[in-house]
């Protein structure tokens, strides 16, 4: 180890172990540096360096491919990452980390696929369940944990408190920063939830899922311009990332720019509808928008979009937006009674989400908002 600025020679050390001793010397050599840095650790980073679990080197590969095909957040790259944590925890069933990356996996699942949210999320549940009780202190069982208290439980105060112990665990993981500011935006912590998506970013500059999480969080925040930028980034990454086009879109569509919003749609739609299963008759409804927006204005606009809605897995939220935007307001709430009675994860934006704000001094609007937990 060498202090850059000066070049002195601070701390070296050689370690030769058996390859089935992985986990237990990643603590060790950790836990030596950070002794030699003189960094100060919470009795919770302490407990990850308190490994005496050997695994299978066999499984820890599987572990690792699993965690790369998850991180593509593509229908079958989830399907691999399935099946190699599934490799993994076959070969060492005491494996917590494999646990926890199934549960990671089927989190993401319904809002990339067909699976139903209650389906995903239950087996999530079972997944991280199994991994906490095999390493209570390990940061990414307690994430999936904060996550499902978050979209299944729509626990929005007890989730903040599984981000923060995950950040505790390991203030370095770039995913833990990333999903907590999620919570924090839906909590209207605008700038809490900005800076939490700056400290993935700065632990994970090239991921374009970082990148579009952020674009998400500064669209929610009203820095529409910013937003576009960091969707635009996301493509560069991965121009296969064809959710940032339709999520690009709405950011533009807030900034009254329909043209453009309508362009983007027409970009992203086709891969779009091979990722999520959406009937191809949408990209031809998407292609309406425009001279519905010529002929009748935003109106012509919105009820074109109920139809481009209609064709979206869980269509009940942004119908409700799409009305509300009509000032239809019995249709409005009547789909978001629909989407509260499905518990959709969709609907935890209700309160965040400007295109809903006509609706905020109706009561049936505060009676819904008292569905989720804030504190």
């Amino acid at each position: 180890m060498i202090r850059g600025a000066t070049d002195q020679h601070l701390w070296a050390e050689g370690y030769d172990r058996e390859s089935d001793d992985v986990f237990r010397l990643e603590s060790e050599v950790a836990h030596d540096i950070a002794k030699h840095v003189q960094s100060h650790l919470s009795q919770n980073q302490r407990q990850i360096f308190v490994h005496n679990h050997r695994t299978d080197p066999q499984a820890f590969q599987d572990y690792l491919q699993g965690r790369h095909y998850w991180a593509l957040r593509t229908k079958e790259s989830l399907k691999q990452a399935i099946e190699y944590f599934g490799l993994a925890i076959h070969k060492d069933p005491d494996d917590a980390r494999s646990y926890a990356g199934l549960a990671h996996c089927y989190l993401v699942l319904p809002f990339l696929t067909e699976m139903s949210p209650g389906e995903g999320f239950e087996k999530a549940r079972e997944a991280a369940g199994r991994a906490l009780a095999l390493d209570a202190s390990l940061p990414e069982a307690h994430l999936a944990n904060a996550e499902l208290l978050m979209y299944h439980d729509w626990n929005l105060f007890d989730a903040e408190r599984e981000f923060r112990r995950t950040l505790d665990l390991n203030p370095n993981y770039s995913t833990g920063h990333q999903w907590y500011g999620e919570v924090l935006i839906l909590m209207g912590r605008r700038e809490e939830a900005i800076r939490e998506e700056q400290a993935a970013l700065a632990l994970d500059p090239l991921s374009a899922v970082v990148h579009h999480e952020m674009a998400g969080i500064l669209r929610d925040a009203g820095r529409y311009d910013d937003a576009v930028r960091a969707y635009q980034e996301t493509l560069k990454i991965d121009p296969q990332f064809f959710s940032a086009y339709w999520e690009m879109a709405v950011a533009l569509r807030r900034q009254g720019k329909l043209a453009e919003s309508i362009r983007e749609l027409r970009l992203g739609a086709e891969g779009i509808v091979n990722q999520y299963r959406m009937n191809p008759a949408v990209i031809a409804a998407i292609e309406e928008l425009q001279s519905a927006h010529s002929n009748s204005g935003r109106y012509g606009y919105f009820r074109q979009s109920l139809i481009v809605h209609g064709y979206q897995p869980r269509p009940s939220f942004y119908l409700a937006r799409d009305y509300a935007q009509l000032g239809n307001k019995e249709a409005a709430f009547a789909e978001l009674k629909r989407s509260y009675e499905n518990h959709d994860p969709e609907f935890l934006w209700i309160f965040t989400d400007p295109e809903l704000e006509s609706l905020h001094a109706d009561p049936r609007f505060q009676n819904l908002v008292q569905a989720i937990r804030f504190q």
